[in-house]
Parts: structure tokens; C-alpha cells; sequence
């Protein structure tokens, strides 16, 4: 839902003109944040924090980084407004709802927005404000990438509860990525994120990634070997 949001924000950078849409100032590479107008406010109307807030503590982390000064509204927040029968007026809102969304057609919530012209860096400027102070165990600038190898990112659920993969099929997959690295096609990361492991450490593995696989139980699936 986020994405969907963040894309149709950002999407106000471009200038759709007869040859097409065309980033406007964009030849100074300036960051999507410097351009936009820092988004000062999330409100989740329907939801009390319990529900926004995970029990990884992902999303608390996320928005921290992201939009450090944002300020988080909750559903009491949004009744007390109601109930006051005043008018409240804000210069611009992106409103994501996931039931609307879904009438729009498409798999996931929000998919048409995806549609929306964007400038190319509208995630890459996200994930480089998440780890713009990251000094630790992994190494951004990857000699691999250089070299044009793409680097192959699974993320295993094989220690989760929920959406794991038959023991067997996980092992003819790991062994099909294995296979590509041996032949020196891609470099592969086979990681399986847990709660305990630092989040600014699993941003910057998922940083280094060209293509990253995640696969779920009732998807076809055909062996790489």
C-alpha cells in the first residue's frame, strides 16, 4: 500500500508532455526528497497503533528513516476530529486505502498506480536515505556489480511459521542458484532474515541486489537443475 502511495506522489515530478512524460530538472540528479515537499504527517484513520505497528518493529523503523520528522496520527486522533463537527484543511493528501485499492483492478492493491510515470531513482533515493549513515558489517560498493555479474538475493522462508517451501523444493532450488554461481553467471546471496538480525543490515544485503527471489507455497515452481 505504501508503494502504491509513495509512487503517486512522486509522480507530480513528471511533466507529461506531447513527446511523453519527461523528468522536469532532472539532469542535476537531485534526490526525489530534495524536489518533493517533505510529506510532515501519516495518519491511519482506521487503525490504532497495535495494528500499524508489527511485532518486527519493521514499520516503526522504516518510517524513522524514511521521514524522520513525520508525525503519526492514529484512529483516536481521527474520531476526536469527527466529532468535533470542525473543518480541518491540508494542502495536499495521498489517500491509500487497500478495500479501494483493490477495485482498481490487478493482483495487489493500488497495481494501476504502478502505471503512474516516475522519476527512475523514486526507490533508489528511499533506500539510499535508510542507509546514508550505515557504517557496518556490509559492503555497499560491490566489486561484482562492476564487473556486470548480477547478484541473486533468495530470501528463505524456512525458519518461518507461515509460506515455507517443502524441504525438498527449497533444496533443488538453493542448489539450482548454487549451480549458477559456480558457473560464474551470479554471484547468490541465500539469506533468511530472523527478528534478531540488525534491519539497517538487511536493507544494505537487499542494497546490493540486481535480482532478488522470494518464493511461496501454491506458486508453480520448475526446477533449475
Amino acid at each position: 500500500m505504501f508503494l502504491g502511495a509513495w509512487r503517486t506522489y512522486t509522480s507530480i515530478l513528471v511533466d507529461s508532455s506531447e513527446d511523453g512524460p519527461t523528468e522536469q530538472s532532472f539532469l542535476g540528479r537531485k534526490s526525489v526528497f530534495d524536489r518533493l515537499p517533505e510529506i510532515n504527517r501519516f495518519s491511519f484513520i482506521r487503525a490504532s497503533p497495535e495494528r500499524v505497528y508489527d511485532h518486527a518493529n519493521l514499520n516503526d523503523f522504516f518510517l524513522s528513516k524514511v521521514f524522520p520528522d513525520a508525525e503519526r496520527e492514529f484512529e483516536d486522533v481521527w474520531s476526536a476530529r469527527a466529532r468535533s463537527e470542525k473543518l480541518y484543511r491540508f494542502d495536499r493528501a495521498i489517500i491509500a486505502d487497500r478495500k479501494s485499492g483493490h477495485l482498481g483492478g490487478g493482483s495487489k492493491p493500488m497495481d494501476k498506480a504502478f502505471q503512474l510515470p516516475v522519476p527512475s531513482t523514486w526507490i533508489s533515493d528511499m533506500k539510499a536515505r535508510i542507509l546514508r549513515n550505515y557504517r557496518d558489517s556490509v559492503t555497499l560498493q560491490d566489486p561484482s556489480h562492476s564487473k556486470s555479474k548480477p547478484v541473486i538475493t533468495y530470501l528463505s522462508r524456512q525458519t518461518a511459521t507461515f509460506r515455507r517451501l517443502k524441504q525438498e523444493i527449497h533444496e533443488e532450488l538453493v542448489a539450482g542458484l548454487k549451480l549458477l554461481e559456480q558457473e560464474s553467471i551470479a554471484e547468490v546471496q541465500i539469506e533468511d532474515f530472523t527478528d534478531s538480525d540488525p534491519k539497517e543490515d538487511q536493507v544494505a544485503k537487499l542494497s546490493r541486489t540486481t535480482v532478488r527471489l522470494v518464493v511461496s507455497p501454491g506458486v508453480p515452481y520448475k526446477p533449475l537443475i
